[in-house]
């Protein structure tokens, strides 16, 4: 567990996307993916007094504080494929250098929760993830995750366009430098073969929840414009393909 000896390092979550502005979706709108999911997280550690926590892909920024381990009281680690993100993760957090869809067989049982932000989308084998992470799970635990999903015009540009092409449009519109393979595996909406998937691996689903519209064309106002109509459209009717993010809960049954 990060002591108290830690706390000098900060090591906040930014606030990525405080610049964009939250278009009319509600409860629905694409900024919920990541304005609550901290607190989302956080939420889910009380109500399930969970006392281990894996933080998947947090290398390059853990999603909870120094401060926010040692005032939870939990056993915090950070499990990242990238031996690079992990190098700029602070000396005080627990690390793990695995991939999550081959993790150690000495992680079996080790988590009351495990959870993930926009990790889905990159990994090889997105049924090796859940399957992985199950594993992780002490009985009774929960999994967390939140990512991109098909069908959405954009992703679906992401996963076809070349790698190098959408690095330089992701640069140019969103100034962000950070771009890894998006491959899209098992990244879906609330669809019913999603859940019956989740459900083959052992899972209860305890929460599917579908967001729309992005951030993308900001920039762009005809084309925003283009996209938040679509948005709306696909809001109203809660359309599964056509969501832009979601945020997934399971729990691995207590027996």
């Amino acid at each position: 567990m990060v002591t108290a000896a830690g706390l000098a390092t900060r090591f906040e979550f930014p606030q990525l996307f405080d610049g964009y502005q939250r278009r009319r979706l509600g409860s629905l709108d694409f900024a919920w993916a990541f304005e609550d999911f901290r607190e989302h997280c956080r939420r889910a550690i009380d109500v399930n007094d969970a006392q281990t926590v894996c933080d998947v892909g947090g290398g390059w920024r853990p999603l909870f504080s120094l401060a926010d381990v040692h005032d939870l009281g939990i056993d915090y680690t950070v499990l990242d494929v990238s031996r690079h993100s992990l190098e700029r993760t602070p000396p005080e957090y627990r690390t793990v250098c695995a991939d999550i869809c081959d993790p150690p067989r000495e992680l079996d049982a080790a988590f009351d929760l495990v959870f993930s932000m926009f990790v889905a989308e990159h990994v090889r084998d997105g049924a090796a993830m859940h399957r992985s992470i199950f594993e992780m799970l002490r009985p009774g635990g929960v999994a967390v995750h939140v990512f991109p999903t098909l069908y959405h015009p954009a992703f679906v540009a992401n996963k076809l366009l070349p790698e190098q092409l959408t690095q330089g449009l992701v640069r140019r519109l969103v100034h962000h430098s950070d771009k890894f393979p998006a491959r899209y595996s098992w990244c879906f909406g609330p669809t019913r073969s999603m859940h019956r998937r989740l459900r083959a691996i052992g899972y209860e689903v305890l929460e599917f929840r579908p967001f729309y519209g992005t951030y993308y064309l900001d920039r762009v106002p005809v084309l925003r414009a283009v996209e938040d109509g679509f948005s709306r459209w696909a809001a109203r009717r809660r359309m599964p393909y056509l969501t832009s993010f979601a945020r997934l809960e399971l729990r691995k049954p207590a027996s």
